[in-house]
């Protein structure tokens, strides 16, 4: 759902709120209710402690779904970056050219990652030139023909290292398009709807103290969805996760020769 489909639905729940409010003064016994039944006030309070509970599952739910990937994505992105830079290290011991080969690829492709890919994510894509770098980078190390065993050994550990930034390259593009989905969405919302509301349209009178409790109930939902909403996606929300072990990686290999 859009940062503007949820503004919309808040304002009118707001919206609401004020309706119920103003015509519950303006009518005869502050909502103009018949006394009911003990019997009924306990099924209402019962039903009003039962929608909270549930909202509060589906909430934390969903609270702990955004910061599971938005950890996920910050683990996987240095993964990525250590592994570039552990090739450029096992470069160091093969003979040239394909010792620059290799360096200039992990370069290139680091610097791609920060320069394209990054700015791509925060819509939600991802750069076709950085997967062609990578390709790049896999063929020349595949392509290098070790002449002993030492050479041999850096040739399959910077292969290993290859794969990992293929899977921890992968990882991230689908978090690129991670989020709560649509449906869960309104769920989230209506639930908030109908447990702010549902006390002011259970009791028969409007006191200053519930009042109060359902305004700070209110921002506490409020808050908790907020936060949903800055952390839906991982590389694009208000607090995303940067290329920062990337651009420390890119400052340490051009620092090197």
């Amino acid at each position: 759902m859009s940062m503007q489909m949820t503004l919309v639905l808040v304002v009118a729940a707001l919206a609401t709120v004020l309706v119920y409010l103003v015509a519950g003064r303006m009518l005869p016994g502050h909502w103009g209710r018949s006394e009911v039944e003990a019997s009924e006030d306990f099924t209402l309070d019962s039903a009003n402690v039962l929608i909270g509970l549930l909202f509060s599952i589906v909430l934390a739910f969903v609270i702990g779904s955004v910061l599971v990937d938005y950890d996920h994505a910050r683990s996987e992105a240095q993964r990525e970056a250590n592994a570039i830079g552990a090739i450029y290290g096992f470069a160091w011991g093969i003979p040239e050219p394909a010792q620059s080969t290799w360096k200039r690829g992990a370069r290139h492709y680091a610097a791609l990652v920060i320069d394209q890919d990054w700015p791509l994510m925060h819509h939600q894509q991802a750069s076709e030139n950085a997967w062609t770098a990578l390709t790049t980078l896999r063929n020349d190390i595949y392509a290098f023909h070790a002449v002993n065993d030492r050479e041999q050994s850096l040739q399959d550990k910077a292969m290993d290292k290859v794969q990992e930034i293929y899977d921890a390259r992968r990882t991230r593009v689908d978090l690129v398009n991670a989020g709560i989905p649509d449906f869960l969405w309104y769920t989230l919302v209506g639930g908030a709807v109908l447990v702010v509301l549902f006390p002011l349209l259970t009791k028969p009178h409007l006191t200053g103290r519930l009042l109060i409790a359902v305004g700070i109930q209110g921002a506490v939902i409020a808050g908790a969805l907020h936060l949903v909403i800055v952390l839906n996606h991982p590389y694009s929300g208000t607090y995303r996760v940067e290329p920062n072990a990337f651009q420390i990686l890119v400052g340490r290999l051009h620092g090197s020769p």
